[in-house]
């Protein structure tokens, strides 16, 4: 097995010297730049979703950020149901307003002109 070879195992460049005794310096400089590559960091994406808005970002499909306004008092017991049922505070909001629509029906609201 020749030295060049065994340059694209090492796994630091700081041990590449003890790899190269027989090399040459243009053997060397090319397998530096094998080693020296950046490698890819974490699992390989899953969510190839299409962003239509800014406010889809990072999130699975089919969901959106919005900003609400609530009352303090409201969003105190909000807070207090989540942490004693054991729940985020968005998933009460997404069961709580999915409850409030389930089985009614309305026209798409009409676009300005």
């Amino acid at each position: 097995m020749n030295t060049v070879n065994t340059l694209n195992k090492v796994k630091h460049s700081k041990h590449i010297k003890h790899e190269i005794h027989g090399a040459t310096a243009k053997e060397v400089a090319s397998a530096s730049i094998i080693i020296d590559e950046p490698r890819p960091v974490g699992r390989p994406k899953s969510n190839h979703r299409v962003i239509t808005k800014s406010t889809q970002q990072g999130l699975p499909d089919g969901w959106t950020r919005a900003t609400i306004t609530v009352r303090e008092e409201v969003l105190e017991a909000l807070k207090r149901a989540a942490y004693w049922e054991r729940k985020t505070i968005k998933t009460i909001i997404d069961t709580a307003l999915a409850t409030h629509l389930d089985g009614k029906t309305y026209d798409p609201v009409p676009k300005e002109l």
